[in-house]
Parts: C-alpha cells; sequence; structure tokens
C-alpha cells in the first residue's frame, strides 16, 4: 500500500511543473536566417514576471511571411541545443569612461570570452575617433582575449552610430561556418559627439531588413543630466528596435550586469520553419510570428529578406543556366556576319572603302556649312517657380481625451514616429511624468499602422489593453501613454483591409 501511495505522489510531482507553468504574457522576435526553403527564426517567451518561459510546443506557434503560411517544423529553447552564437563585441576606446570602470569592462568581456563554447565565435570592434575591426570572426579563445588585453580608453571622440552600422554589417555575414544566431554587445554612454558622422537615423536604417539583435548596456559617469539620460534613451531605444535588449548599469557591477545580459542572449526559443512557396528573389517580407499561451495571443515579427546561399552557387554553374534566346539569335547573326565577309572577293573591299571616303567628305561639308550659319539671338531664360518640398508621409491626427485639458497634435510618418515626453519625439506629451521619454513607436507596414511598446515603465494600451509586441491601429483607437490618452484618426489609406 505504502509503496503504491509513494508511486501516486511521484506521478503527482512529475506532472505539477507543466501544470504549474506559467502562460507567456510577452513575445519578442530578436531574429531571423532566411536560407531558403529554410528559415529559422529566434523568439523570447516571458511570463508575467518577466522570467523565461520553456518549453513552446510547435503547435501554439503560427508564422506568415507576407501573404504565405510558413510550416512551423520545431521549436525547441537555445540553451541546450549545441548550437553556438556568432558575437559582435563593440567596444568603446573614447575617454568618456573612467579608467577604474574601464579595466572592469575588460574584465567583463575577458570574462563573456572565456565561457564561449565550441561552436561559438566572436569578432571585436572598437569605435572612438575611427571604427575599427580589431579581430573578425574567430573561435579562438586565446586570440580574443590578447585582443581585449590590450583595449586602452585613448580617443576624444566616440563614433557609436558608425560603430553601430559597422557591427550590424558584421552580423549579417553569410560564412558557411558562422553560427545562425548572431548577437552585438555593445557598453556606451549613448553619445555619438562626431560632427557630420552617421545620424541615428541611419541606425535605424540598418534595422529596418535583416537586423541583428543588439544587446547594450548603459553606463554614465555621474551626475546625471538630462542630457546623458537622454542618451541613454536612445541608446536603449537602439536596443529594443533591434530585437535586443538595454540595462542600464546602476546597482550591478559591471561584470554582473554583463552576466546578466549574457544570460538574456541566450534565453530564446528555435523555431524551424520550411516554405516551399517562397522565392529566393531578394524581395523583403514581413515575417509575423503568432503565439498562443493560454488564453493569451500574442503576435511580433520583423522584416526579412527572401535569399538562399545556394542560389548564388547555382549562378556561378552554367549547366544550371538557361540559354537566353536572345544571346542564341546574336550570336546566329554575328557568324551570318562573318561568314559573308570570309567570301567576300578583293574588289567589294575596294567599292567598301570608295564609299566610306564619298561619306566622310559629305560629314565634312555639311559640319563646315552649319558653322558658318549665324548662330540665333539668345532668348532670355524663363523664370521658373520653384515650389517647396512638400513635407513627406501621411499625416495622423491625435487628440487628447479624458480627464486632460483637450488638445491635438499631427504628425506625418512615413516609416515610423516616437510617442514620448522627450522634445525628440514626433508627438510630444508633456507634463506627464509617468509617460517615458521614448515611450512607444508607431510603424508604417505594407500600408497599415502598427504601435509597439519601447519598453516603457508603464507599458503601452490600446483602447484600455495592454499590448505586448506589435499591435494593429484602427481609426478612433485610444492609446494610453501614461496618464494621457489619446485618439488617433487613421486616414483612408492606412485603414486595415479586411
Amino acid at each position: 500500500m505504502r509503496r503504491l501511495a509513494l508511486l501516486v505522489l511521484l506521478c503527482v510531482f512529475a506532472s505539477a511543473p507543466s501544470a504549474w507553468a506559467q502562460d507567456v504574457t510577452t513575445l519578442r522576435v530578436s531574429q531571423a536566417y532566411v536560407d531558403l526553403p529554410e528559415i529559422t527564426v529566434f523568439f523570447g517567451a516571458r511570463g508575467t514576471d518577466g522570467t523565461f518561459v520553456s518549453p513552446i510546443d510547435s503547435q501554439q506557434v503560427s508564422v506568415s511571411a507576407g501573404e504565405t503560411d510558413l510550416t512551423v517544423d520545431t521549436v525547441t529553447a537555445f540553451s541546450g541545443s549545441g548550437r553556438g552564437v556568432a558575437y559582435v563585441f563593440l567596444a568603446d576606446v573614447s575617454k568618456s569612461i573612467q579608467p577604474q570602470q574601464y579595466e572592469r569592462l575588460r574584465q567583463a568581456l575577458g570574462t563573456w570570452i572565456g565561457s564561449l563554447s565550441g561552436e561559438d565565435q566572436a569578432a571585436l570592434l572598437t569605435f572612438g575617433s575611427t571604427v575599427d575591426v580589431v579581430q573578425d570572426f574567430t573561435s579562438n579563445v586565446e586570440r580574443l582575449q590578447t585582443r581585449v588585453d590590450s583595449l586602452r580608453p585613448r580617443d576624444q571622440n566616440t563614433r557609436l552610430h558608425a560603430g553601430l552600422v559597422q557591427a550590424l554589417e558584421l552580423g549579417r555575414r553569410r560564412d558557411p561556418d558562422l553560427p545562425e544566431r548572431r548577437v552585438i554587445v555593445v557598453l556606451s554612454d549613448g553619445k555619438d559627439d562626431v560632427t557630420g558622422g552617421m545620424t541615428a537615423e541611419e541606425v535605424r536604417e540598418r534595422m529596418r531588413v535583416d537586423r541583428t539583435p543588439i544587446y547594450a548596456i548603459g553606463y554614465a559617469r555621474p551626475p546625471m543630466t538630462d542630457g546623458k539620460e537622454a542618451a541613454l534613451d536612445k541608446l536603449g531605444t537602439f536596443a529594443r528596435t533591434s530585437g535586443g535588449q538595454f540595462i542600464e548599469a546602476g546597482a550591478q557591477s559591471i561584470p554582473e550586469t554583463f552576466e546578466d545580459l549574457r544570460q538574456r542572449a541566450e534565453e530564446v526559443h528555435i523555431a524551424e520553419l520550411h516554405c516551399t512557396a517562397c522565392d529566393a528573389d531578394g524581395t523583403v517580407r514581413p515575417l509575423r510570428v503568432q503565439l498562443t499561451s493560454g488564453a493569451n495571443t500574442m503576435t511580433d515579427g520583423l522584416r526579412v529578406r527572401m535569399q538562399s546561399t545556394g542560389s548564388s552557387e547555382s549562378d556561378g554553374d552554367s549547366s544550371s543556366k538557361e540559354t537566353d534566346p536572345n544571346l542564341t539569335r546574336n550570336d546566329s547573326y554575328m557568324q551570318a556576319v562573318a561568314a559573308f565577309f570570309a567570301e567576300l572577293p578583293w574588289w567589294g573591299y575596294g567599292i567598301g572603302a570608295l564609299v566610306l571616303v564619298a561619306l566622310a567628305v559629305g560629314i565634312y561639308f555639311y559640319v563646315r556649312r552649319e558653322d558658318e550659319e549665324p548662330e540665333p539671338a539668345p532668348q532670355p531664360t524663363p523664370k521658373m517657380k520653384t515650389k517647396s518640398p512638400e513635407p513627406k508621409g501621411i499625416p495622423l491626427h491625435f487628440e487628447t481625451v479624458g480627464q486632460q485639458e483637450s488638445g491635438s497634435h499631427e504628425a506625418r510618418i512615413a516609416d515610423r514616429i516616437l510617442v514620448g515626453r522627450s522634445r525628440d519625439c514626433d508627438v510630444v506629451v508633456t507634463d506627464d511624468q509617468e509617460a517615458s521619454r521614448q515611450n512607444s513607436e508607431i510603424v508604417r507596414e505594407d500600408g497599415e499602422l502598427y504601435i509597439r511598446d519601447l519598453d516603457s515603465q508603464n507599458g503601452t494600451l490600446v483602447n484600455g489593453v495592454p499590448i505586448s509586441g506589435s499591435y494593429q491601429l484602427k481609426d478612433g483607437d485610444r492609446i494610453l501613454i501614461g496618464r494621457t490618452e489619446l485618439r488617433i484618426e487613421v486616414p483612408d489609406e492606412l485603414q486595415p483591409v479586411r
């Protein structure tokens, strides 16, 4: 009897984890690697307390590329999968970081590199007055440690934007031996103080297609000012927009913060997809991932280029190419001309030479007559009225509703606008300390509007419901930012397609 009771208890405890597993409340797609017909998607799934939720069943996930539904083969946790990561470490070599903190930075980087597995590879970039590739991708830990040990703060300027763009380009490399999972790691105060250098918008432009997630640590030398806070906010926006994460170095030491960031970078799921209907034609399509967990259904996505590494190899194989009929006709024509001249008698060449001489003489006298004719009197140049360039984008109207004083906002959207209390935002929520400096972004994708929360302090609500991932906006929707509620008027050309 005791054995039977023990067996029942063991069964109960064995089944408890699945019963107690919390539902997913946040879905975040960080990266996709396209090598058609296969597509690999990396996404994070977290519960209400922010912890990583695993396992995820493939039946919970559905994915589409544009209008095409993809087949979800498997979904597995990255940890324990035996896969590697291609890291791009971006190190600041400007003197904006104190020497003591820089020494801890080098130690933290060295610890991270020392923990690399045999499947991992890493590259090291530095940014200061210039951006330099100190070490290309390698799995040689000793070589990487030597490069990190040689880092010193030496420059007066900081080319953060150019460094991020260079790191994003490295993250797109398709070397056959590189792992599909890519991660950019950077510690910075968020400042870019080079006059005439790359702008923040240029960095965001590089993230719009085939992005690589940026895991950033924000560090600013005390005391904190509005300028330093704005720079850190910008760095956090870069990280979240790229599909990565941002941690501000505060109470934690830099080594502890790096360890926290390393764990977050590995807390993702791998979805293996298959698409036989997708063509590797280089077009850009929105990749949408939908996850159902309990009563929650979340959607997030990114934009990817439909490509295949095998397509370039087949292009180089002449046997796989189809014959162009125009080339065939041209070859036949050239062969016929060559045969004609080969059979032409000697007197035929003489007649041809006389025709060419007569033609040259005629052209000479015609040009001379044209030169002797008087030039027409110059006519006054008509004055043209230049139109001032029209503002780009489609206008969006927002009305303040609720208990606040009524007011209106207008912003033109081409690709993306920001909403928050920072003066740099397109829609500024003033006198609302519960709103973050950059609270939300509204993006225009495929002729429709979507809103995303930028990891704000109090979140973003649409029609009273907190959003997770991308939420499609309709005319009349109410957006709550902090304590400010805005009603959006969506133009007809951006209305959802029914």
